[in-house]
């Protein structure tokens, strides 16, 4: 079990961190004083998240078809510089 004084805490809390992600138990104390106790985690690790493919559902929901021709006034009107 490792000690962190509340100052070690504020300006060093990415070692802290890493502390307790090695699976290190680690008391916060305050003049001496335990005031906070920072444990692991056991809980499960987030699954990556898995997007749905939208131009697959798209290709299979309107096939081969060309998309519709753009607006000639927003054509012009994106080519201009502003």
């Amino acid at each position: 079990m490792k000690t962190a004084t509340i100052r070690q805490v504020q300006h060093h809390l990415k070692d802290v961190l890493r502390w307790v992600h090695q699976g290190e138990e680690v008391v916060i104390t305050n003049r001496h004083e335990a005031v906070a106790r920072i444990v692991p985690s056991n809980l499960p690790r987030p699954q990556k998240v898995r997007w749905p493919d939208i131009e697959a559902r798209l290709r299979l929901t309107f096939g081969k078809r060309r998309p519709l021709k753009k607006n000639p006034v927003l054509v012009e009107r994106e080519e201009s510089s502003w």
